[in-house]
């Protein structure tokens, strides 16, 4: 967010004091999607939805612009297109094993040259001048219409068409000028000097922009009754969640990540396991999400599935095995489901991770699982120190 309290200075906060922030530390909306039902509450009306989307992941957008619409019917949703200046701006470069520099790459190039005082961000306008015309967005014409019709789908219009009683809208948070190095300049004012969060001004403009969006659509205030039914999911990341950490289980031990968070179940022994029950109305697959970290030598462990009645204990099925990847990637959550059926509304499913190699013990981590009728993207939830769902 990058300002001293989000929850008075971020742009959401300065629209209303009645704000709740259902953002996700996640690889686009695909994991708030799969867990619709977890992450909003049942009791949440809101009179405007704000969807902030970084356009080149949008996976999962559908599903949740649909969810969203199914169970706020009368809410007024906007589609933000937001981007930062590191990733969307290049130039081409030989000298660069990629054949182009990112406005980051060039950042840190001339960072230690640049006077990190008020005036650096004319300075850094300086600089860029001399190679204007160097510098281009690139083009992602396929997702940038793949979002319009999403939103579209969920009743919003261009801002140019927007009238009172529009149901949506979709806006671009600084909208692109006629050529790359204008926008680049157009817009580091309102930009930290990392060039990924807005600052103070940043946010302040936003929100001038967004009210003025507001007054014209003019939503009307929203009736609980209005609400439509929830979707079908139980997620459980333990990093914003750490209660329902399973109480049933063996040799996985609660350690923390960054330091300074209890959120992952860590693997203690040759073999480890977790007991969980599917408590939905229906039929559902189970899925972990784990991370590792990169050490040589390491396999991910072998996974054995139990499936058995909650109420008798009696066998359903056992030793369906799940096969987890075996390239180690630092400090990222993969998503995978365990295996291949689904889980009977209050059957027990124990899963059982078995080493692989003595190098797995302390190296294999939980973070989390969950029953849902949609499959997440194995890279969908991405980890974060701060969690991923905060209440404002």
């Amino acid at each position: 967010v990058a300002v001293p309290d989000h929850t008075s200075q971020s742009y959401p906060a300065l629209l209303s004091s009645k704000v709740s922030n259902y953002a996700h530390n996640s690889i686009g909306p695909n994991m708030a999607s799969v867990c619709f039902d977890t992450t909003f509450d049942s009791g949440t009306t809101p009179d405007v939805i704000l969807l902030e989307i970084w356009l080149l992941y949008s996976e999962g957008l559908q599903l949740l612009a649909r969810r969203l619409r199914d169970r706020y019917p009368q809410a007024f949703m906007i589609f933000i297109k937001d981007w930062s200046s590191p990733h969307n701006f290049r130039k081409d470069d030989d000298t660069s094993a990629k054949g182009f520099l990112t406005f980051s790459d060039w950042f840190t190039a001339h960072k230690d040259t640049l006077d990190p005082n008020a005036a650096h961000n004319m300075e850094m306008k300086a600089k860029l001048a001399a190679e204007a015309h160097d510098w281009y967005v690139p083009k992602h014409p396929n997702a940038d219409q793949a979002i319009d019709v999403i939103a579209q789908s969920a009743g919003a219009v261009p801002l140019a068409e927007l009238q009172a009683g529009a149901g949506a809208v979709i806006w671009d948070m600084f909208p692109p000028q006629s050529e790359g190095y204008e926008t680049l300049v157009a817009y580091l004012e309102y930009y930290t000097e990392d060039h990924l969060h807005l600052n103070e001004a940043g946010h302040q403009q936003a929100a001038n922009d967004l009210l003025d969006i507001i007054n014209r659509a003019r939503p009307n205030k929203m009736d609980p009754q209005d609400n439509g039914p929830m979707g079908s999911d139980d997620c459980h990341f333990w990093n914003y969640r750490p209660e329902s950490i399973p109480l049933h289980r063996e040799n996985f031990e609660i350690a923390d990540t960054y330091g300074h968070h209890q959120d992952v179940l860590e693997l203690q022994g040759v073999m480890g396991w977790m007991k969980v029950t599917n408590p939905l109305k229906q039929p559902a697959p189970m899925y972990v999400s784990y991370h590792i970290d990169k050490e040589e030598g390491y396999l991910p462990p072998q996974v054995t599935v139990e499936v058995s009645d909650a109420s008798t204990g009696a066998m359903i099925v056992s030793d369906i095995l799940t096969t987890l990847h075996t390239e180690a990637v630092h400090s990222q959550i993969r998503t995978v489901a365990i295996g291949q059926q689904t889980i009977e509304p209050g059957q027990q499913i124990k899963v059982v991770f078995t080493a692989s190699t003595t190098n797995t013990i302390n190296n294999f981590r939980l973070s989390g699982y969950l029953f849902a009728d949609t499959a997440p993207m194995e890279w969908a939830f991405a980890p974060k120190s701060n969690g991923i769902h905060h209440r404002q």
